[in-house]
């Protein structure tokens, strides 16, 4: 009887999870070709291929796994994304930063569009929940704050091939303690220029383009990116598929790329040669390999910027299509 509940709840969480990365895809074809485009029912029977296949890529995989929630907080941020209202679009991604830090990110995507009002209230209902946390379980809030915030060891090995940010990539290469933070705020620098210039390649209208540009930057930059994190990916490939450069020279080259390394698992490839996960990748010429999304993030911004110069900016046409003004 125990086994038979035991697998009726997994049945329910992917099933939670499966409803949550359908609307994540259905909203990220919305931003992309209108909504009344995008209810047509070729769409929608895209939309569910893209979930099936989606549900079987290594973040959603791992994030099964772990009983994480990231489908459901990307889900958050797109719903947020897509609201032209200042005040929802601002719960939502202060609600989502207060459940999990690294939705915060999202903010910054608000600064970027000048919707300063939302990025505003966001940080304020992020800290309203960090205030309503000190009322209801004030010990444990201090003690989070005081002794865990900011110290990305508490929750796994950095070093580990599963932490697929800037910070892991710089332990795993073994520079030295004295140095590593040097190091790591130089790339992180780099990664914020490279950023910053995709984002101005970009039309201003090309919401999910920008969204991706912010939260490939915050999976970066993070000290502590685990591959279930990168749930972003598959926002990533329909953008690539569907979006204004698709039409370019490269794009579903990435998109068979970026797809190939997250339905195989990359890192979760490469964690059988680690004796355990608080051990470097052996041997060391696979340091490199697990180099895949901090360089394949940085190629899709430098992809960004190349298309951004040599060709114009198309979607498909619809009553409710975005503008795609330069900037």
């Amino acid at each position: 009887m125990k086994s038979v509940a035991f697998w009726f709840c997994c049945c329910g969480v992917a099933t939670r999870h499966c409803g949550d990365l359908f609307g994540v895809v259905r909203i990220c074809q919305q931003l992309m070709l209108g909504s009344e485009v995008a209810k047509n029912a070729r769409y929608s029977r895209e939309a569910m291929l893209w979930t099936a296949v989606g549900m079987w890529s290594e973040p959603v995989r791992t994030t099964l796994d772990y009983g994480q929630i990231n489908v459901f907080l990307v889900l958050l941020i797109m719903v947020a994304v897509r609201s032209s209202r200042w005040w929802v679009s601002g719960l939502l991604v202060g609600v989502a930063a207060g459940i999990k830090l690294t939705p915060a990110i999202a903010g910054l995507y608000f600064v970027a569009q000048r919707r300063y009002l939302a990025a505003a209230f966001s940080a304020v209902v992020f800290f309203g929940t960090v205030g309503v946390s000190w009322v209801l379980i004030r010990d444990e809030t201090r003690e989070y704050i005081r002794s865990y915030f900011g110290d990305a060891d508490r929750i796994g090995p950095v070093a580990s091939v599963w932490n697929q940010s800037v910070f892991g990539a710089v332990h795993r290469f073994g520079v030295s303690d004295n140095y590593v933070h040097v190091v790591w705020g130089i790339a992180v620098v780099v990664c914020v220029v490279a950023a910053f210039v995709a984002w101005r390649s970009l039309a201003s209208g090309d919401k999910l383009g920008v969204l991706l540009v912010v939260q490939l930057l915050g999976l970066l930059i993070s000290p502590v990116s685990w591959s279930h994190h990168w749930v972003w990916v598959l926002p990533l490939v329909l953008w690539l598929v569907y979006g204004p450069f698709s039409g370019m020279r490269g794009a579903r080259g990435l998109a068979i790329v970026w797809g190939a390394a997250v339905m195989v698992g990359v890192p979760w490839l490469l964690s059988f040669q680690q004796d355990t996960i608080w051990t470097v990748v052996d041997p060391p010429i696979l340091v490199w390999f697990a180099l895949v999304y901090v360089v394949g993030a940085l190629t899709i911004f430098g992809w960004m910027v190349w298309c951004g110069r040599r060709g114009s900016l198309t979607l498909p046409a619809g009553p409710d299509s975005v503008s795609l003004s330069s900037r």
